[in-house]
């Protein structure tokens, strides 16, 4: 018998496709789980940050006597809830800018006053509201809607401050 010729091996094209996408599902899974896990850790970090300049902002009306003392229980234990681990972003930036904020100019009038016992209120209920349920309970509360501009001019300020503008 002659020596027949041997034919070379074909390469499996369907193995080979079928390895490419495993690796290709494979590292977008890998991608997903990481920027998850870096995404979580800042939101984290920025809670904390954002817990950390509750408690400071209100220790530092508490030294200026600029708490009116008929209100400092409602605002101790206020600012003791918002240093609880549930409270979400949008929570925080709620108690830093309907709490503590009406706060600093010394004054409080009685719209300030019923807007923070309804952001109290609405954060014992929900201790991390939606951006929806924050937008909603501002609009129902002009009064806040300046305190809150505030906070974004004092943001914007330490902003540029640290970019050394």
């Amino acid at each position: 018998m002659p020596d027949e010729p041997k034919l070379a091996p074909r390469p499996n094209w369907l193995l080979a496709c079928g390895s490419g996408c495993a690796v290709l599902v494979i590292a977008g899974i890998v991608s997903g789980v990481l920027a998850y896990r870096l995404g979580t850790k800042a939101m984290e970090a920025s809670r904390n940050q954002l817990r950390d300049e509750v408690q400071q902002e209100y220790d530092a009306l508490k030294e200026k006597n600029a708490v009116p003392a008929e209100h400092r229980d409602f605002y101790d234990a206020a600012v003791a809830e918002s240093q609880r681990g549930t409270v979400g972003t949008w929570g925080l930036l709620l108690y830093l800018g309907g709490i503590i904020i009406p706060l600093k100019d010394g004054q409080l009038t009685a719209d300030e006053w019923r807007a923070a016992q309804a952001a109290r209120g609405l954060l014992q209920q929900d201790p991390a509201p939606s951006p929806r349920a924050f937008a909603n309970f501002v609009s129902q509360h002009p009064v806040l809607q300046a305190d809150i501009d505030k906070l974004k001019v004092q943001r914007e300020e330490q902003g540029q401050a640290e970019q050394g503008l």
